[in-house]
């Protein structure tokens, strides 16, 4: 057979082959999987197209309900109204996925209409498209967080929680406030919760009275949130009553009291964390203490600190200790800092020794970081460059 022949046969088999291949995917009837599989491409391009449109009409459950995500996850023009029709899918497991997706979108032209269909919704929608609605919101927007307060009243707790959740969402601190009363009618657990963490996550100042009642909470979740709240409460006496928690037998409260008396910036907020440092055992809450007081910028805890140099409890505590030294005591440490890489420590010591000198922040530190520089450890040379690169911006080229 000639070339030229052969080469046309080739090509018509390659043709026959390909039109074969489009009518059979034309009539070929999709399997589930292959169309959740086509919704995962669609999705990847991030276009909103007819076929995935089509999806949401499909006779699976499985296939409308990941249709639905994809287009809250593309977020296109246009996409939350999209979603609206799907909200009253009979299907619950599509109608759930439509609401919560309404809420990635980021349309907030959306949130008005999606808070007023929630109401007409069952439970387990009205709650994700409640949350969505406080997504889109913004805490400008006063109709959205009057919508949101009147579902506080609802007689469903998952539909309260949503509520709750949603001013928070919403940034709607002042709507917010109006959860405090709430608190001394509200039966459900999880509603609490809900309530007590917006009212702190949004600092409502007036909630200090509510925060200080709950600190002896028999739930260290509820007492973790009240030390919160009480951080950015308008109560007088408030750097004493987070000190109170200091003492919790629950470490994450301690932590969080730690964390609370920072933000206060209160002087005296110092000296309960200086005194409390000085007993402290557990490792992560002395490294929080002394992060506290290196942010504060107290002396309060430096003869402890120095006491932990030479304890080597753990790397992690002499890096903070250093850390908070170097903060305090300025170039009073480069001594120091010397005397502790002679004794050859592990590299996570030697990056908070390169740490100690940058903070110094003057010309002796430079041969010093030159010779971290040379360290055998990347995470040490690492370090060392970042400082060095800050220290002496001329000689960037020569390391």
């Amino acid at each position: 057979m000639k070339p030229l022949k052969l080469f046309a046969a080739v090509l018509a088999v390659i043709l026959l082959a390909a039109i074969a291949y489009f009518v059979w995917d034309l009539l070929h009837v999709k399997t589930v999987p292959e169309r959740l599989a086509e919704i995962i491409h669609i999705e990847d391009t991030r276009q909103i197209n007819d076929p995935l449109l089509g999806y949401l009409s499909d006779d699976s459950t499985r296939v409308r309900a990941r249709a639905a995500l994809a287009v809250g996850r593309i977020g296109d023009d246009e996409s939350g109204t999209m979603l609206m029709a799907p909200l009253g899918d009979p299907s619950i497991d599509v109608a759930r996925a439509a609401a919560f997706a309404i809420g990635l979108t980021g349309e907030s032209d959306r949130a008005v209409a999606v808070a007023r269909a929630a109401g007409d919704l069952p439970t387990s929608v009205a709650a994700p498209a409640i949350k969505s609605a406080g997504r889109l919101a913004d805490s400008t927007m006063t109709e959205i967080h009057n919508l949101l307060v009147g579902y506080l009243e609802h007689p469903a707790p998952e539909v309260r929680r949503a509520a709750c959740l949603a001013l928070f969402y919403a940034q709607a601190r002042t709507a917010a406030a109006g959860l405090i009363p709430l608190l001394d009618s509200e039966t459900d657990p999880a509603v609490q919760k809900a309530t007590l963490f917006t009212l702190a996550r949004l600092g409502v100042a007036q909630a200090g009275s509510v925060f200080s009642r709950l600190q002896a909470d028999p739930d260290p979740e509820i007492r973790m949130l009240a030390v919160q709240g009480l951080g950015r409460s308008d109560l007088r006496d408030k750097v004493r009553l987070i000190a109170l928690s200091l003492n919790d037998d629950d470490k994450r409260v301690a932590a969080q009291a730690v964390a609370s008396l920072q933000a206060t910036a209160d002087t005296t907020a110092a000296v309960y964390l200086g005194r409390k440092l000085q007993a402290q055992a557990d490792e992560k809450l002395i490294v929080a203490t002394l992060g506290a007081l290196r942010a504060l910028h107290s002396d309060k805890g430096v003869a402890t600190a120095e006491m932990h140099l030479t304890s080597s409890l753990s790397n992690n505590i002499v890096a903070a200790a250093l850390g908070y030294l170097a903060e305090i005591r300025g170039d009073r440490i480069v001594a120091v800092v010397d005397s502790l890489l002679n004794e050859d420590p592990p590299p996570r010591v030697r990056v908070a020794c390169a740490e100690a000198f940058f903070e110094v922040h003057n010309a002796s530190v430079v041969p010093r970081l030159a010779m971290l520089f040379r360290d055998e450890d990347p995470l040490v040379r690492a370090a060392a460059f970042r400082y060095l690169i800050q220290l002496d911006s001329t000689q960037i080229d020569l390391y």
